[in-house]
């Protein structure tokens, strides 16, 4: 979402979606929303057919003071309870993940806290 910000889109995965006529049909599931990243990038690859033209008109848009650290309110967790309990991992799970040589589409943001 931050490619789509950048370039003045929408920044809501739902709202990007729809604005380049991709069909929303569930939102909130992990691996829709996956998947509609991944055809998202598709259709911003095809605006800017090269993707160093794409990095570098990302690369000059000036940053945008958006929070993207907001908390889930209570409904959007009662909402999404299932695909949390679905998909939700432990740490250690996470720390021995192999991602070499795989391909994957990451949604949302991450952070860790440190000490």
């Amino acid at each position: 979402m931050l490619f789509a910000d950048k370039l003045g889109m929408p920044k809501k995965i739902k709202d990007l979606a729809e604005s380049l006529d991709l069909e929303v049909t569930n939102h909130h599931d992990p691996e829709f929303d996956a998947k509609l990243c991944a055809l998202i990038f598709g259709e911003l690859t095809d605006k800017y057919p090269s993707y160093q033209e794409l990095i570098r008109k990302i690369d000059d848009q000036p940053k945008t003071n958006n929070n993207y650290f907001n908390q889930p309110s209570e409904d959007v967790l009662e909402e999404n309870e299932e695909h949390l309990s679905n998909y939700q991992i432990t740490q250690n799970e996470l720390e021995n993940i192999d991602l070499i040589g795989k391909g994957i589409v990451i949604t949302g943001n991450f952070s860790i806290e440190r000490e």
